[in-house]
């Protein structure tokens, strides 16, 4: 674990597996969550739409604006766009 918002229910995280940041989180509206900030191939994933729409609830959840250029973005890097502000810098 390298940090955590209690607050918010966010914690930043690395997974040694993969070689890549992670992030948990805890909402009302998506429960308990595991992001990993990769590239991904979201075009060609069954769970496109399901990603984006998590990933929507957690930003309203968290008061974080999404403009409509924010929500073209696939889900992977709409996930490093959200979560980038709780990074451990």
């Amino acid at each position: 674990m390298r940090c955590i918002n209690v607050v918010e229910g966010v914690m930043e995280a690395f997974s040694p597996a993969y070689q890549i940041k992670v992030f948990v989180t805890l909402s009302k509206v998506n429960g308990l969550k595991t992001w990993y900030l990769y590239e991904g191939h979201c075009a060609a994933c069954k769970l496109e739409k399901s990603c984006r729409s998590m990933l929507e609830n957690e930003a309203e959840e968290r008061g974080i604006k999404l403009g409509a250029v924010d929500k073209l973005l696939p889900p992977t890097k709409l996930a490093i766009k959200l979560f980038s502000r709780y990074l451990d810098n």
